[in-house]
């Protein structure tokens, strides 16, 4: 079996597409088409949310990875604790600010102090798992 990955990185010591970025869509389903893999899996975040899986599937590709649509409750946090909400799902408290001048009010909103935890942040958007801060106060 061969491995090829796009970009992938030196370490990897595998094959590597360098010149293919893991969000471009069009350069992934060239790359498929030349290389025609038994399987393609899909993994980070950013191919996810634009569609990487099923465009490849739409192109005749065996493909391991979600669509858009499924993949959005790891890549819209606001949107995945809605949807747990809706469903009954248990979770902690949150407030969704869907802009800065909101924030105070958000955290407001979860009330807080007596030893409870902090509240964690979590931007909007793509963040490759970098995008959670926990503030002092």
């Amino acid at each position: 079996a061969r491995v090829v990955a796009a970009p992938g990185n030196a370490g990897m010591g595998i094959e590597r597409a360098a010149g293919v970025a893991a969000d471009d869509v069009k350069a992934l389903l060239r790359l498929c088409a030349e290389r025609r893999p038994d399987l393609v899996v899909v993994g980070p975040e950013a191919p996810l949310a634009k569609d990487a899986a099923t465009a490849l599937r739409e192109a005749g590709h065996r493909v391991c990875g979600p669509s858009a649509a499924a993949a959005r409750i790891e890549t819209d946090k606001a949107w995945a604790r809605e949807f747990m909400q809706r469903n009954g799902v248990r979770g902690p408290r949150f407030a969704v600010a869907a802009d800065p001048k909101e924030l105070d009010a958000a955290l407001s909103s979860l009330g807080g102090g007596g030893g409870a935890a902090p509240p964690v942040l979590k931007r909007v958007g793509l963040c490759a798992g970098k995008g959670v801060a926990v503030p002092a106060t």
